[in-house]
Parts: structure tokens; C-alpha cells; sequence
């Protein structure tokens, strides 16, 4: 599971990778953790995160809670 901006970023690398030993993939499937990821982007604690997210999304500093809904541009 890619957890981390950084590996999201190189997922097309993780996917490609090819073990030496043998020259088959490493990698079959993998999936994107949606809550780790959001909270080391945004850098909130989903914990804590609703303490403020309802007052940022009627201030119009976010249109989406970003736990419910990626972010596509953004993350």
C-alpha cells in the first residue's frame, strides 16, 4: 500500500520495478492508503481534523471534507 506523497509520485517506477534475480516484476497490485496519504499532503490528523473542517468548509477554504473526498489537484 502507497501511504506517502513521495511514492505516489514514483508509483509508475514501483510498478515497472523488475527483480534482478529473475526479471519479473515485484510488484503485481498495490493501493493507494487515501487517510495516510491526505494527512501527510495536507499535514492534518484526520483525528483532530473535525474540529475545523466544518468551519474551513463554510469559510470556503475547502468546498470537500478531503478525509471524503480526494482532492485531485491538490493531492
Amino acid at each position: 500500500m502507497l501511504e506517502v506523497p513521495q511514492a505516489t509520485l514514483v508509483s509508475n517506477k514501483i510498478a515497472s520495478a523488475v527483480d534482478p534475480a529473475d526479471g519479473k516484476t515485484i510488484c503485481s497490485f498495490f493501493s493507494y492508503g487515501k487517510n495516510d496519504l491526505t494527512e501527510m499532503t495536507m499535514g492534518i490528523s484526520r483525528d483532530d481534523s473535525g474540529a475545523f473542517i466544518p468551519n474551513y468548509m463554510e469559510q470556503g477554504i475547502w468546498s470537500n471534507d478531503p478525509f471524503n473526498k480526494i482532492d485531485v489537484e491538490g493531492v
